[in-house]
């Protein structure tokens, strides 16, 4: 989201809102990918040389368990709090802080449930769903 500070009248909240593709953001990763753009709905107010924003960026994601390797969709609520100076500044870029709270708002390690079993190491049984019956044995 591209703002430009001198279309802001001081002291007036206004909103806007914008979509991103998440590919194109390079918010993706291997285990994790947006089925749709994502939506900033934003509100902001000039207010002395200082610009605040404030909203939430929303979307559908998919992520894939790192144990059984299911793949989960879900949607994603963030939260958006940003202040920056406007002293001397004609346009102000979200899109670099955008990244960030959506790259920082997902765990390092998905899983579909907090008591997942995973796969047998042995014949890749989802141990969720089913028993495996091959011989190797599980190591905890």
């Amino acid at each position: 989201m591209i703002i430009r500070v001198n279309t802001l009248a001081e002291g007036v909240p206004s909103e806007r809102s914008c979509e991103y593709d998440a590919g194109k953001i390079d918010v993706e990763f291997a285990d994790l990918r947006y089925s749709t753009p994502v939506r900033f709905q934003a509100n902001m107010c000039l207010e002395s040389e200082t610009l605040h924003i404030w909203g939430e960026l929303s979307g559908q994601i998919e992520q894939v368990c790192a144990r059984c390797l299911r793949e989960i969709a879900s949607p994603i609520v963030q939260p958006v709090d940003l202040i920056y100076d406007t002293h001397d500044i004609e346009e102000i870029d979200a899109l670099e802080d955008v990244r960030a709270i959506l790259i920082l708002a997902h765990e390092p390690k998905f899983l579909c449930r907090p008591d997942c079993r995973g796969l047998c190491p042995g014949c890749g049984s989802d141990l969720n769903s089913e028993n495996c019956l091959c011989a190797h044995k599980r190591i905890a």
